[in-house]
């Protein structure tokens, strides 16, 4: 089987399922195909693992640098004296320069993050950390405009990125929280590449890395010397990983415990060195064995946390039909605010397994809790906040 792409596929491991519908293929055809899904599933690994780690490595450097620069232009732009209507010309003036290369740059922040994920690259770096970098970037260029109104009212001459554009809502999220926001991301971006594999999502990576590896180590007797070199490198890779989440509490809880993971990496390592493929099977079925007992592990852990996503969008969506009409203010309240405290009990980045949920909860609560009381040139922009939130959370979501 091969996969044609006419972009960049970034290396790593790649899955394809091809299944057949029943209702509208021949009999002979579907006759040909046991068993009663009739699906088709093949794996392989697209380029170097060595230079896999280093394309993510260097993924990780330049969101690092983007995020750093966001959170030092909010500082020079908090830092910073405010105007007034007192201001002379020369302060204003200034202003207006800050003003607009805070915000040229973060044009030039923003093209380059949607370039980094464009639709025909496969299996993007990072996505999840892509995402809430471009995020940030796009609250602040809002609250920077929002900024810039509010100083063109105390006579300002307005900036070139205000021209032909009108006056915006104001944003419930402001520059001070922008900065307090980039360096939160900034420390997760640091503390990701430090720290050592753990959570759910590292385990089930482990499992889907390991399941493909086993497939191809059942053929290294008819293999060439690169394809040799590369099942090392893999091998080498999935070895440090299980072995790196055995010393992790949560992976050893969910997996069952933790000498099951050390169970996987020797099972990988001894089928490296087994001479032949004969003595490799043997080996590799009972590997295969114990990653589908954790795989099971890690499914039901999956849909457990698609339940509370599930409940808990449910719950919000609910507090925003009932915004505008409310009878009871403070009971609505206290409902939000419990809401809100379930969404943030919920599995943290390394353990979510329903990725960007719980940010995109988080948002939504947010954007309801400023809703309240908000005034009328407020309340439209907070409503299309949480609704696109929700929106987001339900695509995450098999359908019911």
């Amino acid at each position: 089987m091969t996969w044609p792409a006419r972009g960049r596929v970034i290396p790593g491991e790649y899955e394809a399922v091809a299944t057949l519908d029943s209702s509208r293929q021949p009999r002979s055809l579907r006759g040909a195909v046991e068993g009663p899904a009739r699906s088709f599933r093949a794996s392989a690994y697209v380029g170097d693992p060595e230079e896999d780690v280093r394309q993510e490595e260097a993924a990780r450097r330049s969101l690092l640098a983007s995020v750093s620069e966001v959170a030092s232009l909010a500082r020079a732009c908090l830092d910073a004296a405010p105007l007034t209507t007192a201001s002379d010309a020369r302060a204003k003036t200034e202003r207006r320069a800050l003003l607009s290369r805070a915000d040229a740059r973060l044009d030039e922040l923003e093209r380059k993050l949607s370039a980094e994920l464009p639709p025909v690259v496969f299996a993007p770096r990072l996505p999840d950390l892509v995402e809430t970098v471009a995020t940030t970037v796009r609250t602040f260029r809002t609250a920077l405009r929002c900024e810039a109104w509010h100083d063109v009212d105390r006579g300002m001459e307005p900036p070139g990125f205000l021209d032909r554009s009108r006056r915006p809502a104001p944003p419930f999220v402001t520059l001070r929280e922008v900065g307090l926001e980039s360096s939160r991301v900034q420390a997760e971006l640091e503390s990701s590449r430090a720290a050592p594999a753990h959570g759910a999502v590292a385990l089930d990576r482990l499992v889907r890395t390991a399941t493909n590896l086993a497939h191809v180590l059942e053929r290294q007797d008819g293999a060439s010397d690169e394809e040799r070199r590369a099942s090392r490198a893999r091998s080498g890779r999935v070895v440090l990983l299980a072995r790196e989440l055995a010393g992790d509490a949560a992976a050893c809880a969910l997996a069952g415990d933790a000498q099951t993971l050390k169970d996987v990496a020797r099972g990988i390592e001894d089928a490296l060195a087994a001479p032949t493929d004969e003595k490799r099977r043997p080996i590799l079925a009972a590997l295969v064995s114990r990653l589908a007992a954790i795989e099971g592990r890690v499914e039901a852990e999956r849909a457990r946390q698609r339940g509370r996503v599930s409940e808990l969008a449910r719950a919000l969506t609910h507090a925003a039909s009932e915004v505008r009409t409310l009878a009871d203010r403070e009971s609505w309240r206290r409902t939000l605010d419990e809401t809100s405290a379930r969404v943030a009990a919920l599995p943290d980045r390394a353990n979510e397994l329903v990725p960007g949920a719980r940010a995109q909860l988080d948002l939504a609560a947010r954007a309801l809790r400023a809703r309240d009381g908000a005034d009328r040139t407020r309340a439209p922009y907070l409503d299309s906040v949480a609704r696109q939130a929700l929106s987001r959370v339900r695509g995450l979501l098999p359908p019911e």
